[in-house]
Formats: structure tokens, sequence, C-alpha cells
């Protein structure tokens, strides 16, 4: 990356707060009905939103990935839509974003990030169906089941869990899941095919504005149950000797994926030691010393976290004695084919089952 984009981003970024401020006044002077929509709250509302889209954009110009910035905006469409607030205000705000960065910035700085909001405001003209309306699309809430079944297809098996565990009875959920073993499924099977699209489908619900907070974590709750029981179901082999280190990146509060993982690791042979959610950079650069990790894994769920990414791969990186290979995944990487390489690491996986085999892969090119 150059050293001119990434100053832009990090004007952007360290102005984050401020910038929204005045971009929240620009938009209620284009809009007033904006502020009207939130009524005494609309400040701090639309100053947080515009925050976090300044953030958003300053991760895409460090990375020079457009769709980093656009994919960000079409999924605040989304949620705009399934909560009933007008699309058009989203438009109008991103203007409103552009004008501010273009008075208070340096003409340099403003230059990096004027293409990526101009893609996304045309973005959204094309995928415009009026202020407010919520279309028959996928993720609209729409559909017989109230969102349960909807864009992402879920099959009977993880409805049936999901069900369970909405209900209230966890215990079910997760004798269910067992008897899905007992009848013949690996619960390397269960893993990926019910708890991982459950997650997925919750995280669905909730941006369609389908469930509560407290749904999904009741879910995650019941989830991280299972799979302490579904680990101790499957068969593990041979210690290879190999040790793998698991974590989500600072700011990922996200952490079944990594619990899975770990599973999966250690069924296929190795030490896994898993740090959890939120795991900050120092920490996690102390865990690969002690254990002294043959693999690094890294777990990135969005993009305004792929900062996080790269300072902890270029941390790993600084240590002489440790030059061990660097796998990462999470929905972060889907917006961009090389994303992974752009933060340094050594290769992205796209599957639980796909880490494991991409792991031993690294591990053993290096020996």
């Amino acid at each position: 990356m150059s050293r001119e984009r990434a100053f832009a981003a990090e004007i952007i970024e360290s102005g984050a707060s401020a910038l929204g401020r005045f971009a929240a006044e620009r938009l209620f002077e284009l809009a007033p009905e904006t502020r009207t929509q939130f009524a005494d709250g609309a400040t701090e509302t639309w100053k947080s939103h515009l925050s976090s889209r300044l953030v958003e954009l300053a991760v895409a110009v460090r990375l020079g990935e457009p769709r980093l910035f656009v994919n960000r905006v079409l999924w605040a469409r989304r949620a705009f839509v399934s909560r009933n607030v007008p699309v058009d205000y989203l438009a109008t705000s991103l203007g409103a974003l552009e004008e501010v960065l273009d008075r208070e910035l340096t003409a340099e700085v403003s230059s990096f990030a004027a293409p990526y909001i101009e893609a996304a405001r045309e973005t959204l003209a094309r995928e415009a169906v009026g202020p407010g309306m919520a279309g028959s699309g996928p993720g609209d809430g729409s559909g017989a089941a109230g969102g349960l079944a909807g864009e992402l297809a879920v099959d009977e098996q993880t409805l049936r869990y999901l069900a369970a565990v909405l209900e209230g009875n966890a215990r079910d959920a997760v004798d269910f899941l067992v008897s899905l073993v007992e009848s013949g499924t690996h619960p390397r099977e269960v893993i990926s095919n019910v708890l991982v699209p459950a997650q997925r489908e919750i995280g669905r619900m909730w941006h369609s504005a389908d469930s509560d907070v407290a749904e999904e974590h009741l879910l995650t709750a019941t989830t991280l149950r299972a799979l302490s029981v579904l680990g101790t179901l499957g068969s593990v082999e041979a210690n290879n000797g190999k040790t793998v280190v698991i974590a989500s990146v600072q700011g990922n509060q996200h952490d079944i994926a990594v619990h899975a993982l770990g599973i999966f690791f250690e069924w296929a042979g190795w030490k896994s030691i898993v740090l959890g959610a939120n795991v900050p950079t120092v920490d996690l650069v102390r865990a690969v010393q002690y254990f002294g990790a043959d693999l690094l894994v890294l777990s990135v769920a969005l993009g305004t976290q792929l900062r996080a990414a790269l300072r902890a791969v270029e941390a790993v990186r600084s240590i002489p004695e440790f030059q061990l290979p660097v796998l990462v995944g999470g929905p972060a990487f889907d917006d961009g084919d090389d994303l992974h390489i752009r933060i340094g690491a050594d290769a992205r996986a796209s599957s639980l089952e796909a880490a494991v085999e991409q792991g031993l892969q690294l591990v053993t090119r290096t020996d």
C-alpha cells in the first residue's frame, strides 16, 4: 500500500467521530426530515451511523478495495429497508459525507475517499427500490416463516435446531444434535451443516429486524454448549506434533468459528489453542511465543477489523524466531479476492474443513 493512501486512511479514521458529527449536521440541512425521523436522538443516531461509515471508508482506502465500502453501504441499505427507514436518506447521507470531507480535509486526502463514496452512491442508485419500500427480495422478512427461512435457504435440520433454541429449549436442541450423530452423521457435518448455518441465519434475522440481541445471544450460548458436547463425539487422529493458535482479531466479538475450528484441528491430531474473541494483538503475540505455535489462524468478521488483522500479522512477523504461517478466514475477506495477501497472510480459508487442510499444507511447506 502507498504511504499516501495509508496516511489518508489514518486521517479519515482518526477523525471519524468529529467528521461524523459534521456530516450529520450537513445531512439535516440537506434533508430536514432525516432529523424528525429519529426525534430527540437524531443527532447521535446519525453521528454514530456516519462515523461507522467513515471507519469502513478508511479501511477500504487503506487496502485499495472499493468493494469493502460499497458492500457495507449495501448492508446498511438492507437494514434501512427492514426498519422502514427511507433508503433515500442513505444516499443523501453519503452526499453529506462527501461534502464534509471536501470541506474539512486536504484535497489530497479527500481525493482518495471521493471515488469510493461515488462508487457507493452509484451502486445505491442501481439498487434503489424507492424510499422506505421493502421489496419482496431476499432478506426482507416478508416470507411465510417471518424471515426464518430466508435468503440462506436454511435446511430442515438447521431450522429445527434454531426453533428449539428460540423457543427456550436449549437441552432439546443439543439432544437433537447428538441424535444426528447417533444416527450416523459425523459431528463434523453437524457443526458445518447445522450450527454454522444457524449462526448465519440468526445474524440475517437480526439484520432484517426479525430477531433481537437477546435471541442472538441465546443461540450463541447454546451453540457453544453444543460444540463442547460434539467435540467429544468425534474420533481424534494421532498427534502430529503441531500446535495451532486460533483467535478472533482485536475488535471481533464473534468466537463461534474459532471454537469450532479448534475442535476440527484437534480431531486432525493438532494441539489446538483457542484464544476466543477480541484478542489484543500484544497478547496474541505472547500466546504464539508461549505455546510455540506452528500455525496462526485469525478470524475476521468485518471489514473494519482488517486493520487489526494487518497489525496482528505484522506483529507476529516481527518475531525473528517465529516465522510461522498465518491463515485467515471470515466474512471480511468476501469483498476481495486477495485481501488476505494485502494484510500479509499466507492463505485464506473459506470453510472449517478447508482451514484444516490448508493449515497442514502451510506447515508442511515451511518444515
